[in-house]
């Protein structure tokens, strides 16, 4: 169970971090590519401060970019799992 915590807080840190780097120019930084956040939108919000406007998107994009992530490798985990037991196990007698 270890692993599976290791593995969420791994997504959930690359997520935040991918939202961060794709809505960057909110803060005046530009690092931003499609790459980092598959799932983060292009929005333009209006009233907010720019530092305000950055954490939201930022939390909102990240928790969906980290579930999207988690999902990824949740999955290739499996894959490989039922791959392992599958050509490893020994026979039955």
């Amino acid at each position: 169970m270890t692993q599976l915590k290791k593995l969420m807080t791994a997504c959930l840190v690359a997520g935040l971090l991918g939202a961060a780097t794709f809505y960057s120019p909110c803060i005046g930084l530009n690092w931003q590519t499609n790459l980092t956040c598959p799932l983060c939108p292009n929005v333009t919000i209006v009233g907010d401060s720019p530092t305000e406007r950055f954490i939201r998107l930022t939390i909102g994009g990240g928790i969906l970019n980290a579930a999207f992530l988690f999902f990824v490798a949740l999955f290739l985990w499996g894959t490989r799992t039922f791959m392992k037991r599958l050509l490893f196990s020994r026979p039955r007698t």
